[in-house]
């Protein structure tokens, strides 16, 4: 070997190979790239930096939730999280006035590792404190620095005037306060009966919801049957609690008008359904409770038919709660989907009318949710049958909070302010179960949880209650749906604002909210109508179109009613009668208003249009609880059942919202791999079922029930968790037991993922059935985490976590990906605004244990480059360790002489000034370098190469690590050369 060698990589990177030894691993591959992505064109550079969005919230989850507006045909996108509740990001908007020529910058100071915003008239700075700007810390404090404490500061200031933004709703925190319903807030505040407080409660670790039930000038109190709560002092309550470090990141001088808009983000609570409310269970209590359990999986949440459905697991709780059962979230509310299963009819009386013959009736519950979805829930199956002689029957219609419920006992004796009733022996009610009763004092339908029980008693979480002697105690396999509503007040004619009884009555409290589509007698013209709310008061309903009229007691029902079915005289065949609007507090409905007697009077020449009822195989069955769901063939699909593990259900196409339980259901084969662990759709023609060493391919039509299961893999390739599963290239890519499964057509490619393989086969500190992914369109990567499995969600100890990014727009290349502690992405992704967000829902130490589940976005929308290179208030950091150079010799030493780093971009690319540090390591072993540490200096403007001279030590081989961590630094490589020259003749190596 004789003369100079140039080894070069010029624009070839290929990623990470972990798979390859240092004897066979080409070149081009790196055995760490970690925080770099490919740029615009083929040279690599840093990843873009993060930046806290908003308050923390102990959040379990992430979506991008898109619908198309009704209204405008656009489409809209919401982002939302869930703990135990479910929260959507807000923005809003605080307004600086009295200065000039007014803007602002927000960027991190190094010195300090917090963001400063510093607020100039024109090029000068307006002091605040005697310093020329305002420090917003890191936002991950345990007691932030709140966009409140940013109002105040800037308010404080003798030129400016900052306000609390019109409608938010402020107060804070008067001392440390622990288990208590009545929370102590200084004066000023002014919150509301019925208002929804949001706040972080510091014991429980997470954002939390409560209605206000009474409010003095220095309290607020809710009812404490939904639990205490645990406030510190000065803590913030509502919008302006989120952290002034929230407000993006922003470069620009330019000059304003005399108002500057600071806008900054905020969690706010989205309304779960009523009878949700008045028990002490939130809607994902199960997702919560169990989030450090073995078995947990992710939420799912799934777009369709222009809502959010929500699939969660339910470990631990009764068949009669609404846990683990899916959910939908319609843009306003979130509830459990589905319908009841009609009961039949009651008759109460007759009188003198003009019916005779046989009549036959059956009723059935109908919901519209306000995105074009009309939910219709089963007919009864066994009509009631009245046979009348010029008589009109009175009936009554069962509610649909209680339909079909299960009697389990019966009230022993009248009862007044207790909490433990006594019932007769011989009931069916055990602790954990929901019941429903009637309370005799309020007259309203009554939901608790069962704390515990005896032969003759059972008690109830939350306030006393009152029972009447004999009065039948319940439980309803329907809790958690959305039975909401409201009572007219009087009289009133041609309206568009209804006054209704105030929310605070205990019979029949208003419960409407501003979107809901409400249903009502409209007495001009004597029929059920609807209309969209606009706004809403504790006595009042304002709605938007045509104005309607009202008798007094008129039930108004938010999206559910009662249709009412009966045959003509004699006949078998079912025509529409009338239809009702459900009464929400009630176990009966009786007509149109409250007290009202329902009077059928109506000639069979009358009645409407013909029933057409499923067959009895199809019918509109609720879905079973299930983990996960996926769009298929135009449908939805459902699997993760824990009580049949190999079951998959189809949705009806008959109803959106059912599964039909005679045949809608089908099993793949049951093998010692487990229960199934994710499905997706591959295709037109093809749904994909994974377990965890399992793959099946079911082909056909699904909603013609006419498919095949074929058996592709058993016993090897699988996927173990369905939130890895993502559809990229017209590929499904997974994460499993032998590492990234991508399937398409019904065939397996397990090539995908061998460079990082390694990682994952016989690893047994990672948790394969937590991993998350995501398709981030905006890098063109597929980005997943497995979090470590030597402790569970809760912990912080991340050194066995598996953090990469498949780049499949460059021959798939991977990079490795590591955040700071409090930024690691264990709750997933989402992309919102073309901008991807992360979850971090790790516990942990110091700042992290006072504000798990913060959510992150990518720095973007800046105009200096080297703004968006921050981890939060962190220095951003990239390494990268190059494979071994032996020259395919790895027995001759040689002597390296130079390496030099290339950094040219593109027209349209950009870089900053960044510094190589770099470490030498000779001869296999990266245990210890060779001593000296060159650096490789850019100016970010005109430097397009740095070289530095190697250590004159002859070796056989030689790697080089290459790292940044700084603020504001991001390296961007074109390319790497070496120069060498060998040492010793390979025909005889003893010279």
């Amino acid at each position: 070997m004789t003369g100079r060698v140039f080894r070069r990589t010029f624009e070839s990177f290929l990623g990470e190979d972990l798979r390859s030894t240092d004897l066979t691993k080409d070149p081009n591959f790196a055995k760490a790239l970690t925080n770099y992505q490919f740029a615009e064109g083929a040279s690599i550079k840093g990843i873009s930096g993060m930046q806290v969005v908003a308050q923390s919230g102990g959040f379990l989850g992430l979506h991008n939730y898109t619908y198309v507006d009704a209204t405008t045909g656009a489409t809209r996108e919401e982002m939302l999280a869930i703990n135990d509740h479910l929260w959507k990001l807000k923005s809003q908007v605080l307004s600086v006035t009295g200065g000039s020529n007014m803007n602002h910058t927000v960027r991190v100071n190094s010195g300090t590792a917090t963001y400063r915003m510093v607020i100039n008239s024109g090029a000068t700075p307006y002091t605040f404190s005697g310093n020329g700007y305002i420090d917003l810390g890191t936002g991950l404090e345990n007691l932030p620095f709140t966009v409140e404490d940013l109002r105040a500061a800037i308010d404080a200031n003798a030129t400016l005037a900052c306000a609390l933004p019109s409608g938010i709703r402020f107060a804070r925190v008067n001392g440390t306060q622990t288990g208590v319903s009545v929370i102590t807030v200084d004066a000023g505040h002014n919150y509301v009966v019925n208002d929804v407080i949001v706040f972080w409660d510091y014991a429980t670790s997470k954002l939390t919801q409560r209605r206000v039930t009474a409010v003095t000038g220095t309290t607020i109190t809710f009812n404490s049957a939904y639990g205490t709560v645990n406030v510190q002092d000065n803590q913030v309550i509502g919008p302006m609690a989120s952290p002034a470090a929230c407000i993006a990141i922003n470069d620009a001088y330019t000059s304003t008008s005399s108002t500057l808009s600071l806008t900054f983000y905020y969690w706010d609570a989205i309304p779960f359904t009523s009878d949700c409310f008045t028990y002490s269970q939130a809607p994902f209590a199960a997702l919560w409770n169990t989030k450090d359990s073995a078995g947990w999986t992710h939420p799912c949440f799934l777009n369709a038919n222009n809502v959010c459905y929500i699939y969660t697991t339910g470990v631990g709780f009764t068949d009669y709660s609404h846990h683990g059962y899916p959910h939908k979230y319609d843009g306003n509310a979130v509830y459990r989907e589905g319908m009841p299963y009609a009961p039949q009819p009651e008759f109460v009386s007759n009188a003198a009318g003009a019916l005779t013959g046989l009549y036959r009736y059956k009723q059935q519950y109908i919901f519209d949710d306000g995105k074009g979805n009309i939910i219709e829930g089963q007919v009864n199956d066994f009509p009631l049958e009245i046979t009348l002689s010029a008589q009109i029957p009175t009936l009554r219609f069962k509610t649909a909070q209680i339909a079909n419920s299960e009697a389990v006992g019966s009230v022993n004796g009248v009862q007044a302010g207790v909490t433990t009733i006594t019932i007769f022996a011989n009931h069916f009610i055990r602790a954990g179960d929901v019941v429903v009763f009637f309370d005799s004092l309020t007259g309203a339908i009554t939901q608790k949880t069962v704390s515990a029980t005896t032969a003759t008693t059972f008690t109830i979480n939350g306030p006393a209650v009152n029972v009447a002697d004999q009065a039948g105690i319940f439980k309803s396999p329907y809790t958690g749906m959305r039975f909401d509503g409201a009572v007219v007040n009087g009289i009133q004619a041609n309206v568009n604002t209804v006054t209704v009884i105030a929310s605070t009555s205990a019979a029949t409290p208003n419960r409407v909210r501003v979107g809901d589509k409400i249903f009502f007698l409209n007495t001009k013209t004597r029929g059920l109508d609807s209309r969209i709310v606009t706004a809403v008061t504790s006595t009042t309903i304002t709605f938007s179109g045509d104005s309607a009229s009202f008798d007094a007691n008129t039930i108004i029902s938010s999206g559910l009613y009662i249709r009412i079915w009966r045959n003509k005289a004699g006949g078998n065949l079912f025509y529409k009668l009338d239809e009702l609007a459900n009464h929400y507090t009630e176990f009966f409905t009786y007509g149109y208003a409250v007290g009202a007697a329902y009077q059928d009077t109506k000639a069979d020449s009358a009645l409407g249009e013909q029933l057409i009822d499923n067959p009895l195989d199809l019918e509109a069955n609720i879905p079973v609880k299930a983990r996960f769901a996926c769009v298929h063939q135009g449908g939805r699909v459902l699997s993760g059942i824990d009580a049949q593990p190999n079951t998959v259900g189809i949705y009806s196409t008959l109803n959106i919202e059912a599964v039909p339980l005679a045949s809608n259901y089908f099993d793949v084969p049951s093998s010692g791999t487990g229960g199934i662990t994710g499905i997706a759709s591959d295709g037109d023609d093809r749904l994909a079922v994974f377990k965890p060493n399992a793959y099946f391919d079911v082909t056909g039509f699904l909603e013609d029930l006419a498919f095949s299961i074929r058996t592709v893999s058993d016993g090897d390739y699988g996927i173990s968790s369905h939130a890895s599963l993502r559809k990229i290239n017209q590929k499904i890519i997974g994460m499993g037991k032998l590492g990234l499964l991508a399937v398409i057509d019904g065939q397996i490619t397990p090539i995908l993922g061998n460079a990082i393989s390694p990682l994952i086969l016989n690893n047994i500190n990672v948790d394969l059935t937590r991993a998350i992914a995501a398709n981030d369109f905006t890098s063109e990567s597929y980005d997943i985490y497995i979090p470590n499995n030597i402790t569970l969600a809760s912990n912080s100890s991340l050194s066995n976590d598996i953090h990469y990014s498949l780049d499949y727009k460059n021959d798939n290349a991977w990079f490795s990906r590591e955040f700071p502690d409090s930024m690691e992405p264990s709750g997933g992704f989402a992309i919102y605004g073309d901008v991807q967000y992360v979850l971090s829902k790790s516990f942990g130490t110091g700042s992290r244990a006072a504000n798990p589940g913060n959510v992150f976005r990518r720095i973007s929308g800046v105009t200096t480059e080297s703004l968006k290179y921050s981890f939060n208030t962190l220095p951003h950091s990239t390494s990268w360790r190059t494979a071994w150079e032996h020259l395919d010799k790895p027995s001759i030493n040689k002597q390296f002489l130079e390496v030099r780093i290339f950094s040219l971009p593109g027209a349209y690319e950009q870089k900053t000034a960044f510094t190589l540090s770099c470490q030498v390591f000779r001869n296999f072993y990266e245990l210890t370098n060779d001593g000296v540490s060159p650096s490789f200096v850019f100016n970010g403007s005109t430097d397009f190469e740095a070289t530095n001279k190697v250590k004159s030590i002859k070796s056989r081989a030689i790697q080089f690590l290459f790292s940044t961590s700084g603020y504001g630094e991001c390296p961007f490589i074109s390319g790497l050369e070496f120069v060498i020259t060998p040492s010793y003749d390979e025909d005889d190596l003893a010279k």
